[in-house]
């Protein structure tokens, strides 16, 4: 039968493992990544020791995919800088992936910035017939996603 100072002794020895343990075993990175706008790849995270990857937290956590196994963070819809999906609207994403290895995990903080890629304007009709020797008159839209005001020259 143990006594009172022994159960304290034993009490204090499984709370410096626990706190040892999860300092030793658990640990969260933040990292941040740039990329432009209509590209869905995030970031490609380090697969050589095994374990399996997953999304934990983030406020933008349903924008983003990743391969359970290969490690690879992906949105699920390409971003549009014009149209920013994120939850504050301001092309900043945050996300949280826990890599899991038996015993120990790691959880990588995200913040993910979208940049803006100039867009050429885009024509509203595509598709012309005209009649071949014949004097013909046509209207023409065209949209700029970038709001740049269009120019005939």
């Amino acid at each position: 039968m143990m006594n009172m100072k022994q159960l304290l002794i034993v009490v204090s020895l499984f709370i410096c493992f626990i706190i040892f343990r999860f300092d030793l075993f658990g640990s969260t990175v933040s990292l941040n990544s740039d990329i432009s706008e209509g590209g869905t790849e995030v970031h490609q995270f380090e697969t050589t020791s095994g374990g399996f990857f997953f999304i934990s937290g983030g406020v933008d956590r349903e924008l983003f995919q990743i391969g359970r196994s290969d490690g690879k963070l992906y949105f699920v819809q390409a971003p549009n800088f014009e149209d920013p999906r994120d939850s504050d609207g301001n092309n900043s994403y945050s996300v949280e992936v826990t890599r899991d290895e038996s015993s120990l995990s790691t959880v990588y903080a995200l913040s993910v910035s979208v940049s803006d890629v100039e867009e050429s304007p885009k024509f509203l009709e595509s598709n012309f017939t005209l009649p071949e020797n014949q004097i013909a008159s046509l209207q023409v839209g065209a949209v700029d996603e970038d709001g740049d005001a269009l120019v005939h020259q």
